[in-house]
């Protein structure tokens, strides 16, 4: 893959601090494809992958986050997050959820690191995006980047 400087992303702007890009592709409206992974020194950024607080009453279901509860509690290990962390040296997975870490909690972790890799579903949406405007206002330079069934 080539390494190229796209402009201004979403959550991020490469600058000129010698960031590089993977991916090269741009989509209608400006969206950059890919995320900056490494920095200036040629190292990976300090990842956090996220599998973000949700609402109340939520049900980990089968490795998905939908608005249904069971009688008994019950997360599935994200699997979809703990591969690719699991290869990353220093990264760090949070599953939020099962531990009951809070979206305050969150934020606060999310302040020391570089870039951020968080698993979000249509019903967890709306509140995802607040959480990750909240996230960018307490540390303007983080990388973020959504994955999952949107």
């Amino acid at each position: 893959m080539s390494s190229s400087n796209l402009g201004r992303g979403l959550f991020g702007d490469p600058g000129d601090d010698g960031e590089k890009l993977v991916t090269g592709d741009v989509i209608p409206g400006n969206l950059r494809v890919g995320v900056n992974i490494q920095n200036s020194h040629n190292m990976p950024l300090k990842t956090l992958f996220l599998n973000p607080p949700s609402f109340e009453n939520f049900d980990g279901g089968a490795g998905s986050r939908w608005p249904a509860t069971r009688e008994i509690e019950s997360y599935w290990y994200p699997v979809w997050l703990a591969y690719p962390a699991g290869m990353l040296e220093g990264s760090r997975l949070l599953d939020a959820p099962p531990h009951h870490v809070s979206a305050e909690e969150t934020i606060n972790i999310a302040k020391s690191y570089e870039f951020l890799v968080l698993f979000t579903s249509t019903p967890g949406f709306p509140g995802d995006i607040r959480l990750v405007e909240a996230i960018k206002a307490a540390n303007p330079h983080i990388k973020i980047c959504f994955v999952g069934p949107h």
